[in-house]
């Protein structure tokens, strides 16, 4: 975990910037090498040197290693125009195409802040799960839950990263054109301005239609996910008393999901 970590920290803090920047090529291209290297790294470890545990979370730092590896050389070229993370020399502060590292640091900072609190989260859950009497049955049931929420992350992911890359394209510039004319003009009123209310609007619509696009897709996914283990418990697993000690948390499930 250790060595796995800063490495997970950064990979998400690049996908985000990556995606931020409409990029959504390279981080699937990263995916499959993280990918490859899981697969091959699970059977040469673990099927053919038998190291058990021990090989498979060997397999999965490489991979993160991997996947982190495969997108610093893209987002150096697309995100810092020095390409050195501004480290070697000063950026030229008139350009406005220069991304500086006070800058790169100011969005990664909420970025890994938010990773963060997600491994804190599922951490303390799973200790917490532990610790419950009458084990193996409640981290079982614990991790059939959790591995379903998973499950359904990538439908919510993907609004979640829309509406994260496509927003700011409305919010950024028009909080710029707001501050120029405030600089140049103490006077100036953007309620009044002929072209502040269409971009607003714009703007308004656009997080509209995504929000109702979220909503509906939670209500349905969270739904679907939910009936496995409030009806399909078989599905999951063999033991029937595990599929009955997940069946009251379905509803656990569907509000999480949702």
């Amino acid at each position: 975990r250790s060595l796995s970590m800063p490495t997970s920290l950064l990979l998400g803090v690049l996908q985000a910037a990556l995606l931020g920047a409409k990029d959504s090529v390279t981080p699937l291209v990263a995916i499959v090498y993280s990918t490859v290297v899981n697969v091959v790294g699970d059977y040469v470890l673990v099927t053919r040197f038998h190291y058990g545990l021990q090989g498979a979370a060997i397999a999965t730092t490489l991979a993160q290693w991997a996947a982190t590896g495969a997108l610093i050389p893209v987002a150096r070229q697309k995100l810092l125009k020095s390409h050195n993370f501004d480290l070697l020399r000063r950026s030229d502060a008139a350009d406005p195409d220069t991304v500086t590292s006070s800058a790169f640091l100011s969005f990664a900072a909420p970025v890994l802040t938010l990773i963060l609190g997600k491994l804190a989260a599922f951490g303390f859950m799973t200790h917490s799960a532990a610790a419950v009497p009458g084990q193996p049955i409640p981290l079982a049931s614990h991790q059939i839950i959790l591995s379903l929420l998973f499950f359904c992350t990538p439908f919510f992911e993907v609004l979640s990263q829309t509406a994260q890359t496509f927003l700011p394209a409305f919010l950024a510039p028009l909080n710029e054109h707001v501050r120029t004319r405030k600089a140049a003009d103490p006077k100036y009123d953007e309620h009044t301005d002929a072209a502040v209310v269409p971009w607003k609007l714009a703007g308004q619509r656009v997080a509209t239609k995504l929000l109702v696009t979220g909503l509906a897709s939670a209500g349905l996914i969270a739904s679907a996910a939910s009936l496995v283990p409030a009806f399909f418990g078989n599905m999951i697993t063999t033991d029937v008393t595990v599929q009955q000690a997940i069946k009251p948390l379905a509803k656990y499930l569907w509000l999480g999901a949702f």
